[in-house]
C-alpha cells in the first residue's frame, strides 16, 4: 500500500508541475493578447490620426500649390520694401507702399494680371511669427515699424544703416549678434 501511495504521490508531482507549467503558459499568452490589444488599439489611433493629417496636408499642398504663382510678384514686392521702404517713417511707407509700388506692381504687365498676392505685406513674405518671437525676446520693441526694421536688417544683403536715437535698434543688434561675438565700440 504504501507503494502505491509513493507512486500515486509521484504522479500528483508530475501532474502538478505539468499544470503549473501550463498555468504559466497560458498566463503567458492571455499577456501576449493584452499587449497584442494595446498595440492594436495604438495602432489604430495613429492610423485615424494620420488619416486627418493627410486632409490636412492635402489642403495645405493645394494652398502652397495657389501661393506659389503669386511668388514671383510677393518676392519683387518684398526686395522693394527692403530696398527703398527702410529709412521712412510708418507713414511715409504705407504711403510708398499702397500709393505708389502696389499700384504700379499690379500694372506693370501692361494687359495681364501680374501674379502677387491680393493683400500682400512685406512682413509676412520675409519672415513669421516665430522670428519675431524671437527678436521680441531679444529686445526689440513690439511694433510695427520696428518688426518691418528687423525684416530689413535680417534680409538685407547690404549692410543697412540704422539711425538709432533711442538705441532701442544697438540693442536689439547687440543680443542678436552676443553668440557670433559681436562686440559694440563707441
Amino acid at each position: 500500500m504504501q507503494d502505491l501511495v509513493a507512486r500515486l504521490q509521484a504522479d500528483l508531482d508530475i501532474l502538478t508541475t505539468k499544470f503549473n507549467a501550463a498555468n504559466a503558459e497560458k498566463n503567458e499568452a492571455i499577456a501576449a493578447v493584452e499587449k497584442g490589444q494595446t498595440r492594436l488599439d495604438l495602432a489604430n489611433r495613429l492610423t485615424a490620426a494620420l488619416a486627418d493629417e493627410n486632409i490636412r496636408w492635402a489642403a495645405n499642398v493645394e494652398q502652397l500649390t495657389g501661393e506659389k504663382s503669386l511668388l514671383t510678384g510677393d518676392v519683387l514686392l518684398a526686395s522693394a520694401f527692403i530696398s527703398y521702404a527702410g529709412p521712412f517713417t510708418k507713414q511715409f511707407r504705407m504711403r510708398l507702399m499702397n500709393d505708389k509700388l502696389l499700384p504700379y506692381l499690379r500694372t506693370c504687365a501692361k494687359d495681364e494680371d501680374f501674379p502677387m498676392s491680393e493683400d500682400a505685406d512685406p512682413l509676412a513674405i520675409l519672415t513669421d511669427d516665430a522670428t519675431i518671437a524671437g527678436w521680441l525676446s531679444q529686445g526689440l520693441p513690439d511694433d510695427i515699424v520696428s518688426k518691418e526694421n528687423g525684416a530689413i536688417v535680417t534680409n538685407s544683403a547690404r549692410w543697412p544703416l540704422l539711425i538709432d536715437p533711442q538705441l532701442q535698434g544697438i540693442s536689439w543688434i547687440s543680443k542678436k549678434e552676443e553668440e557670433r561675438g559681436l562686440h559694440v565700440v563707441r
